[in-house]
């Protein structure tokens, strides 16, 4: 049996995760690998290429507020809407509705951008 220990530490407290795989597993899939298959450099190739075509929606909430129904149907061109939150703090990067980075809102070249400041660290504890 191999362990590998993680050291974990969320919102919800901290622990450790242990990831095991039994040896057996491990050399029936290494006896199956022969070094022709073992071509990195073309295996890397593919695998980025696959990952290119794989579609992600990508959005930035650049904040949030409140309106009454009224409020939203009354709004028109040109109103100002104020948000929850200051124009310094760092915009939440989601990744197919996931959290995953933040960061401060910036131009590259001739387009808006985000650059990334930190990652969102997701921990999942099943009891």
């Amino acid at each position: 049996m191999i362990a590998i220990n993680f050291a974990i530490s969320g919102e919800l407290g901290t622990g450790t995760l242990v990831f095991c795989l039994p040896v057996a597993t491990l050399e029936a899939v290494m006896g199956k690998i022969t070094e022709a298959t073992l071509n990195r450099e073309e295996e890397i190739v593919i695998i980025k290429q696959t990952l290119n075509q794989v579609p992600l929606l990508v959005n930035t909430i650049l904040g949030t507020t409140q309106l009454s129904f009224n409020e939203l149907i009354n709004l028109r061109v040109g109103d100002v809407i104020s948000l929850d939150n200051k124009i310094t703090d760092h915009l939440s990067l989601e990744i197919d509705e996931v959290p995953k980075f933040f960061g401060t809102p910036g131009v590259s070249g001739k387009k808006l951008a985000i650059k990334n400041i930190r990652f969102v660290i997701v921990v999942l504890v099943f009891i």
